[in-house]
């Protein structure tokens, strides 16, 4: 999982919660309430112990709103012993332990939850959104297609559960979700990207340029979707096309080994040499173990007559891929 999917994802968290906080105003303080013990909680009038939830909520939601996780997974672990089968503070404590990279207690709680009321959508959009990010994508697809079942206009659902459907293998089904998800909301951040990369696995990269293109629209500065549109330029021919997204993808990302080894290739085609290897090169050290750029470098020096530098990139190539004989190196560029 990527650090900035993983954003997303945790960008994603807490949306629905805000009736929360709308509903517990005019509430004593609720830590005292919360932490008072089987004593004060048996003398206290029904209505008070509500209020108290409400309240205890409401401070819990706080903590993860403002980022503070160890007073948030403090105040939530006392709760939970005092309102053991409360659904809201269950699934509450798991977003805490999920944001604080404690996944096994985080699975833990929101399984709690799901047993308490299996009927809120949030809750299994949230499970949903940790099993993504631990990479489990069937599981993820089971708990977002519950959320859809219950809330059928959540786009953002609609958006990630064709990402689930796409890494298992069921393309097709993720594609019909996009389209749902941009149907509902045409401006969905990432909608048109994951469009267009599904079309592009299928080999339909008219339609997945044209995605890419429409997302560009709103990201014009996002350094994966302008790699991913000159991938594909590049798959078509089009290579002056896809120099201009590649160069500009390369300047806004430095560290994208991927976007330098495409751009290498459109400067090949360009019959700009020169700067073509060093696209090779710089891919060569921001990936050392990838034996593809040092086969382009081997390649092109070969073909300008330099050819003892040649050799040198021949040998590294061959040990690196010796090294590592079933990985496919750059040319594929097919990561999200």
């Amino acid at each position: 999982m990527s650090n900035g999917f993983r954003a997303v994802l945790l960008s994603s968290l807490l949306i629905g919660w805000t009736s929360i906080s709308a509903n517990s105003v005019g509430l004593r303080h609720p830590l005292l309430e919360a932490t008072g013990g089987e004593s004060a909680g048996q003398s206290q009038h029904p209505r008070s112990q509500d209020e108290n939830l409400r309240g205890v909520r409401k401070l819990l939601l706080s903590h993860l709103q403002a980022g503070s996780l160890a007073e948030a997974i403090e105040l939530g672990r006392n709760c939970v012993r005092r309102w053991p089968d409360d659904a809201e503070l269950r699934h509450l404590l798991g977003l805490a332990y999920f944001k604080a990279r404690q996944d096994s207690a985080a699975v833990t709680e929101f399984e709690h939850a799901e047993a308490l009321n299996d009927l809120n959508a949030a809750t299994h959009f949230d499970f949903a959104l940790l099993r993504l990010d631990q990479g489990q994508y069937g599981p993820a697809a089971e708990e977002l297609e519950k959320a859809i079942k219950l809330d059928p206009r959540n786009a953002l659902a609609h958006l990630l559960l064709g990402r689930a459907y796409q890494n298992t293998n069921r393309t097709v089904l993720g594609i019909d979700q996009f389209k749902a998800a941009l149907k509902m909301d045409p401006e969905l951040p990432l909608g048109h990207y994951h469009l267009g990369f599904a079309l592009a696995s299928l080999g339909r990269n008219t339609e997945a340029i044209a995605e890419y293109k429409k997302e560009l629209a709103h990201r014009s500065d996002d350094a994966t979707v302008l790699y991913q549109l000159g991938h594909v330029l590049l798959q078509t021919g089009d290579w002056g096309s896809a120099r201009l997204s590649l160069q500009k993808a390369t300047q806004i990302n430095p560290q994208s080994a991927e976007a330098f080894y495409d751009l290498g290739k459109a400067l090949l085609l360009a019959r700009d040499t020169d700067a073509a290897i060093l696209a090779f090169e710089r891919c060569a050290q921001l990936n050392p173990t990838d034996p593809s750029p040092h086969y382009q470098l081997a390649r092109t020096l070969d073909n300008t007559g330099r050819h003892e530098i040649a050799q040198v990139e021949w040998k590294r190539f061959d040990e690196l891929a010796k090294a590592q004989p079933q990985t496919g190196g750059m040319a594929s560029g097919q990561s999200q």
